[in-house]
């Protein structure tokens, strides 16, 4: 998959990681230059029901602006349909509590503040993150928290690998 390039645009440069539904991998937009997380579904959890469902979820979280909410570019069924959000360096919080074990309390109470921004802002735009968990929240390079794939949920129940 490294070289290759989805979408005629999205030219895959390393994988960072995997889960049951999606591979992950780091991006360059060839016309911008820009990075770009890419996630492209795994064999078996792309069934058209599922991929409508996607799409629906980003249409409707595509206009939450927030730092610490994920941000998505688009979702494409080309190539056996991936999705695109912007780039952000980081460690997803379950990585990081692997590592650490725990976290300090002033960081700690950091991160809830900071997630807690993000949920507002997904709710004032009438949306539910709705799986909040360690793998969930990617811990930025800046010690901060991002909120991934908030949404997605909804879309899970239509993936015959998720649900």
């Amino acid at each position: 998959m490294i070289g290759s390039v989805l979408g005629g645009k999205y030219e895959i440069l390393e994988e960072v990681g995997s889960d049951g539904i999606f591979f992950g991998f780091k991006a360059r937009e060839k016309s911008s230059g820009k990075y770009f997380f890419i996630r492209t579904l795994v064999e078996g959890a792309g069934s058209q029901e599922f991929q409508f469902a996607l799409n629906q979820v980003v249409e409707s979280v595509q206009d939450v602006s927030h730092p610490n909410v994920e941000r998505f570019k688009e979702f494409s069924t080309d190539d056996g349909g991936f999705l695109v959000s912007e780039w952000t360096a980081g460690t997803p919080l379950d990585v990081k509590l692997k590592r650490l074990s725990s976290l300090s309390v002033p960081l700690t109470v950091a991160l809830g503040i900071e997630l807690s921004e993000g949920l507002d802002a997904l709710h004032s735009n009438r949306n539910i993150h709705g799986g909040i968990c360690p793998a969930a929240v990617l811990s930025t390079a800046g010690e901060g928290a991002k909120l991934l794939l908030p949404g997605f949920w909804a879309a899970y129940s239509r993936s015959n690998k998720a649900a």
